[in-house]
């Protein structure tokens, strides 16, 4: 009856991970966490403490008088995926959150890398550019590789190193 009642729990914790990450996509995009990683920082760990009460309205008045609606919701949202993984992940369901995680991601990642111009590419697509054409593109994939890395990837690795605090296993295996 216990493992029963586990099962449900974790269930329905697994849904909620899920709605949070679809619900917030527009505050968690990758661009927007990485410019605003440093203050959020400051946020969500002011006045965390061991219940976990991120999000509170003393935390949100953050280095100065206030924070943005937007940074709120995603400081909210971002606190609230970390609430659930560590649940889960105590709960010995980390694979199942790291699945919904990945799932929801990465396609925000793929969205966000086409709209800057990277896109996947056969061999024999890139085999068939003339020489001009492959030199022209493979400049823009430079420039747009180093937008990715410095924001794309950097917000990624912020929010994911946020929501799997409790596990560095579990944030170094989202990155591999």
């Amino acid at each position: 009856m216990a493992q029963k009642l586990m099962q449900i729990a974790m269930h329905r914790l697994e849904k909620e991970f899920y709605q949070i990450l679809s619900a917030n996509k527009e505050y968690l995009n990758p661009e927007s966490v990485s410019s605003r990683s440093s203050h959020l920082t400051r946020s969500l760990s002011s006045n965390s403490d061991d219940e976990g009460d991120v999000g509170s309205d003393n935390e949100i008045r953050v280095a100065g008088d206030s924070i943005s609606e937007v940074e709120r919701l995603s400081a909210l949202a971002m606190s609230d995926l970390k609430l659930i993984a560590d649940s889960m992940i105590s709960c010995g369901y980390g694979k199942e959150c790291i699945k919904i995680y990945r799932i929801i991601r990465i396609s925000i990642v793929d969205e966000a890398l086409h709209r800057l111009g990277i896109k996947r590419w056969t061999s024999s697509q890139i085999n068939r550019m003339n020489p001009e054409a492959l030199e022209h593109n493979i400049s823009k994939w430079i420039d747009s590789a180093k937008i990715a890395v410095r924001t794309l990837f950097r917000g990624e690795r912020f929010l994911c190193d946020h929501v799997f605090s409790a596990n560095e296993t579990l944030r170094e295996v989202m990155f591999f």
